[in-house]
Formats: structure tokens, sequence, C-alpha cells
């Protein structure tokens, strides 16, 4: 499974996601936390893209290398 991270320990880091079509200031993030639930939209580390419809608050544990659409209130978890 090529890029995929091996790393299971807990985040270390947040930061607040901005949708855009650059990639995540700090690299890929190991999850999103949803404040507000909505659709996510975005690159994933293997080059495939994917949208989620209807994710529910909480932790999305899902990488993301580029999100280019989400709900306003969402954090980049590293």
């Amino acid at each position: 499974m090529a890029g995929r991270s091996t790393d299971t320990s807990s985040a270390r880091g947040a930061r607040a996601v901005t949708a855009s079509a650059s990639p995540l200031p700090n690299g890929t993030c190991r999850a999103l936390y949803i404040s507000t639930s909505g659709d996510v939209t975005g690159a994933m580390p293997d080059g495939t893209s994917a949208t989620f419809v209807g994710v529910p608050v909480g932790i999305f544990p899902v990488q993301f290398v580029t999100v280019t659409a989400c709900p306003a209130t969402t954090l980049a978890l590293y």
C-alpha cells in the first residue's frame, strides 16, 4: 500500500484546513477533525481523489494530501 503511513500513534498537532487545490501546509495529515458535518473532497497519498458525502462530526480517519472541499470548521490532524 504505497504512500500509506504505518504510524498508528495519536496525532501530535493540528492545523485549520482551508479548502484549496494546494497540498496541506504540513504535508499528509493522518486524519481530519470535522466539527460541522458535511462533504469532504480531496486527494489521498496514493494519488486517488474522492468525495465523502455527509461526513459526521468527529474524527474522520482518512489521510489526505490535499483537501479541495470541506466544512468550514475542519482541522487536519498530524
